[in-house]
């Protein structure tokens, strides 16, 4: 794996996030986001590019430096660490303060993942404008 681009689907909300799901080979793909982060009304997919290259990695790194945090209506880009192995998934948490975190704690499938799987990932997080939930949105929120 170098890159993967996956469709999430808005599953359900926690107190402060939201969560995007969808499911490989029997194991849950999860992605938190801060209800702060997503634009309203909540789009039902998201698409998650997963990149593991260096190269962009260093990248995104130089250019949130020069940027700073993206509007709402963008893209999200986190740089994210493994920190725990599941039976099928690997949870990654974004580095970073915990309170500047634009999205929460990501479990990928291990079948998505090289084994053994990487240190760091640089997720991009994309809104599928089309797929908008009015009334998702306002039942969940």
């Amino acid at each position: 794996m170098s890159n993967v681009t996956v469709i999430l689907h808005l599953d359900k909300q926690t107190e402060n996030k939201v969560r995007y799901q969808a499911i490989f080979k029997e194991a849950k793909f999860n992605l938190y986001i801060p209800k702060w982060r997503i634009p309203n009304p909540w789009p039902k997919k998201t698409i998650v590019h997963i990149d593991e290259t260096l190269e962009e990695l260093d990248r995104h790194a130089s250019q949130t430096a020069l940027n700073g945090a993206a509007p709402i209506e963008g893209p999200i880009n986190a740089i994210i660490s493994n920190v725990v192995l599941h039976t099928q998934t690997v949870r990654f948490d974004p580095q970073g303060e915990k309170a500047d975190w634009e999205i929460g704690a990501t479990y990928i499938p291990s079948c998505l993942l090289p084994d053994p799987p990487p240190l760091r990932l640089l997720i991009q997080v994309n809104w599928d404008r089309a797929a908008v939930s009015r009334s998702l949105c306002a039942k969940l929120g």
